[in-house]
């Protein structure tokens, strides 16, 4: 899709000075509103159903502590050096894998080997059999988190000036590169 949106900025066949600057003031309002587009996207929230998600969320906070506490070390670690090893962006990712790949293990055995010295074999072997389990969770808690914040940001917004102007300029662009999609699909076929 952005392949074609490209092609049709560059033969002019979408307007692209107008599409880029309504595109442009969309991101800003995101970032003044601190939200990102699939909250936008899938508006509208009501206060109940977040209420329910904030309980699910305070319900689950205990595992995520214990999931973050247990990786939060090496979790940093990775990030911190691979940006500081890579500038480029493109890397990341994959380094970040690696570091995981060879630093949890080693950490959960080590973390393990403290627990067997302070208490014994059986919690030792607990700790190891659940931590890996804890810390995704922490991971997709995390994420939960993050899109449930937004939501409630965006449901405090709601009716306002900004909130209804980002509605309506993700509404725009989207008409518009749809329908130009379109257009390019009848094109195309009639080319065939």
């Amino acid at each position: 899709m952005i392949d074609k949106v490209e092609a049709g900025l560059e033969n002019g066949v979408i307007n692209g000075p107008e599409l880029k600057e309504e595109v442009a003031a969309y991101f800003k309002g995101l970032t003044e509103l601190k939200v990102r587009d699939h909250v936008v996207k899938k508006q509208p929230y009501n206060l109940a159903a977040l209420l329910v998600k904030a309980i699910g969320l305070l319900i689950g906070l205990p595992g995520f502590l214990w999931g973050y506490v247990n990786h939060a070390l090496v979790y940093h670690f990775s990030i911190n050096t691979t940006r500081k090893m890579f500038k480029d962006d493109h890397f990341h990712s994959s380094v970040m894998f690696l570091m995981a790949f060879f630093l949890f293990p080693l950490a959960y055995l080590i973390q393990s080997g403290i627990v067997w010295a302070l208490l014994d074999w059986r919690w030792a072997l607990g700790y190891l059999v659940t931590v890996p389990f804890f810390g995704n969770f922490a991971l997709v808690y995390s994420r939960w988190f993050k899109k449930w914040r937004g939501q409630w940001r965006f449901l405090q917004a709601k009716g306002s000036f900004q909130a209804n102007e980002l509605i309506s300029l993700r509404e725009t662009i989207m008409s518009k590169v749809k329908s130009w999609m379109k257009a390019e699909e009848i094109a195309v076929k009639n080319n065939a």
